[in-house]
């Protein structure tokens, strides 16, 4: 069984229903202190992409991981 805490996190998103999207968030493999966040909305009309902190990304995680709204990719 795999532990459901931040540190074993490869990816996450979650969506966003007042933009009909989905922010995206992964982590770096060059470096562990910066995830990757993108944004794509349903249509395909909009697209963002960011580099962030590890705990920005672990704020966000911790805040929505509970949510139906939330999808977590942990590594085993």
């Amino acid at each position: 069984m795999t532990l459901q805490t931040f540190h074993n996190v490869i990816s996450f998103q979650v969506f966003v229903p007042e933009k009909s999207g989905w922010l995206r968030y992964r982590a770096s493999w060059s470096n562990t202190e910066v995830w990757h966040c993108e944004f794509a909305s349903q249509d395909g009309k909009e697209q963002r992409q960011k580099l962030i902190t590890k705990d920005y990304a672990e704020n966000i995680w911790e805040r929505f991981k509970s949510k139906a709204t939330c999808e977590t990719r942990f590594m085993s």
